[in-house]
């Protein structure tokens, strides 16, 4: 895989892409990461397997983490943290599901773990308000 520049919904992002693609005039945008970042020593680390991904992932703020495994049919997130020392957290290996998920961080010292989708988890979304918050879901069938 390789990066590449590319336009989407009027903002210029960069995706991976196989590498023979890349010479290619026409490329399929079925899959798009965008990520924004003000602040310092802020990360993020993803991992996606899908057909289709479009993930959105900002952050404002100091030393604030997102990691995310997923694995799914169709991926959708939109992850926001605003704020200093929040993390993030998502593990998903349910590889027929659609997954979509947002999630606004506003404080400090924030941190939510996601484990697994399931029915009752679907479309969530989460707003995480305050210093020194936690929050643990586990979605098991």
């Amino acid at each position: 895989m390789a990066l590449q520049v590319v336009e989407h919904k009027g903002q210029l992002l960069i995706q991976n892409a196989p590498k023979e693609i890349l010479n290619q005039t026409a490329i399929q945008q079925d899959n798009v990461v965008a990520v924004l970042q003000i602040g310092h020593n802020n990360t993020v680390q993803t991992v996606v397997q899908s057909h289709t991904a479009d993930l959105t992932y900002t952050q404002q703020g100091d030393n604030n983490h997102i990691d995310i495994i997923a694995k799914g049919e169709d991926i959708r997130h939109n992850i926001a943290q605003y704020g200093d020392q929040n993390s993030f957290e998502s593990y998903n290996f349910n590889s027929s599901a659609q997954q979509t998920l947002e999630l606004i961080q506003q404080g400090n010292q924030q941190e939510v773990s996601i484990f697994g989708e399931n029915s009752m988890s679907k479309d969530m979304k989460i707003t995480l308000e305050g210093n020194d918050k936690t929050l643990i879901i586990r979605n098991f069938n």
